[in-house]
C-alpha cells in the first residue's frame, strides 16, 4: 500500500486526500488535543509551585532567593534557625545578625552557577555545630510575639522555611497542602492583627508547635 501522509488515506494504488471537511475536523482535533496538552502541564506546574514547600516539589534555592524580597527572606532564615537549632541533629546555632547572613547568602548567590545550591545548604555554612547553647537549651523558640510582630510575607517564609527544612530531617512530607492555607490557619491561632478581636483568645505556644497540629494525619 502506498504512503499516505498525515492529511491523506489509502486508495486503490494512490492517497486520495482527505475533504474539505475531513481535513478541518482533523484540525481541529489536532488542536484541542494540544490545548488540552497545555493546561494539564500548566495544572501540574501550579501544584508544584503552590504546594511546593510543603511537599518538597519546589525547590528553595538561589534561583528563588533572588526572586523573592528581604522580607520573605528574612522569614525563611527564621525558621531555618528554629529547625535546625531545635530539630536537626546535630543541632546548630546562629550568632551573627541576620542581616549580615542575609547579605552573606545574596552574595554567594551573585555567582550564577550556585544559586542551584539550597538555601538552606548555604546557611548551614554559616552556623556552629555540637552541644547546645543555653539559649537552645532554654526552649525559647520562634513564637506568639514573633508571629505578631511580621508582616505575612514574613510569615508565609518562616512556614516555607520551616517545612522545607522538617521535609529533609524527617526524610517524609508531612505538610501537603499550600502555604495560605497554614498561613490563615496560625494566623487565627495566634488571632495576627486582632482579626478576631484584641479580647479574643490567642494560642502561646511555639510556631513549630501550630504547624505541628496542623500537618497531615495518617
Amino acid at each position: 500500500m502506498p504512503f499516505c501522509n498525515a492529511f491523506g488515506r489509502a486508495g486503490e494504488g494512490q492517497c486520495a486526500f482527505m475533504s474539505t471537511r475531513e481535513n478541518r475536523a482533523g484540525a481541529i482535533f489536532r488542536l484541542a488535543s494540544m490545548c488540552f496538552i497545555a493546561i494539564v502541564l500548566s495544572l501540574q506546574d501550579g501544584w508544584s509551585q503552590n504546594a511546593g514547600a510543603t511537599n518538597g516539589l519546589r525547590s528553595f534555592d538561589g534561583n528563588w532567593w533572588v526572586r523573592t524580597n528581604s522580607d520573605e527572606r528574612l522569614g525563611f532564615l527564621y525558621a531555618l534557625d528554629d529547625c535546625l537549632t531545635y530539630d536537626a541533629r546535630p543541632v546548630s546555632w546562629f550568632d551573627d545578625t541576620w542581616a549580615n547572613y542575609e547579605q552573606q547568602i545574596s552574595d554567594y548567590y551573585r555567582t550564577p552557577s550556585h544559586r542551584t545550591t539550597s538555601v538552606q545548604g548555604v546557611f548551614e555554612r554559616f552556623g556552629a555545630k555540637g552541644k547546645p547553647t543555653k539559649h537552645v537549651e532554654s526552649g525559647a523558640r520562634y513564637g506568639d510575639e514573633f508571629w505578631r510582630s511580621h508582616n505575612d510575607t514574613s510569615r508565609s517564609g518562616f512556614i516555607e522555611g520551616y517545612i522545607s527544612c522538617r521535609i529533609i530531617y524527617e526524610n517524609a512530607p508531612r505538610w501537603s497542602r499550600p502555604v495560605n492555607y497554614y498561613l490563615g490557619k496560625v494566623n487565627d491561632m495566634y488571632n495576627a492583627d486582632d482579626k478576631h478581636g484584641e479580647n479574643a483568645a490567642e494560642y502561646e505556644g511555639s510556631v513549630a508547635s501550630a504547624l505541628e497540629k496542623l500537618r497531615d494525619r495518617q
